[in-house]
């Protein structure tokens, strides 16, 4: 299987992906592993160099919560 064959199946990263551009490093240092054995090993190495952080999406909150963190700021503002 190719890079272009393996990178076009519905259940693989993209190959601009983080995970799809060290996978391909991979095989290239390492011609004997497999796809999916590159793919685990890409996973666990950014991983690795993410540390501890973690990334998700900002909370969306709704304009009364809003309202009341903004309170909630300027009585602390205020305060100091």
């Amino acid at each position: 299987m190719t890079n272009a064959e393996y990178f076009a199946r519905p259940d693989t990263p993209m190959e601009n992906s983080p995970v799809g551009k060290v996978v391909v490093q991979l095989l290239e240092k390492r011609p004997g592993i497999g796809f999916e054995d590159a793919r685990q090993e890409a996973k666990r190495l950014l991983a690795v160099s993410a540390g501890h952080k973690e990334y998700h999406l900002p909370r969306v909150q709704t304009p009364e919560q809003e309202a009341a963190a903004a309170s909630y700021f300027s009585k602390l503002r205020q305060a100091a």
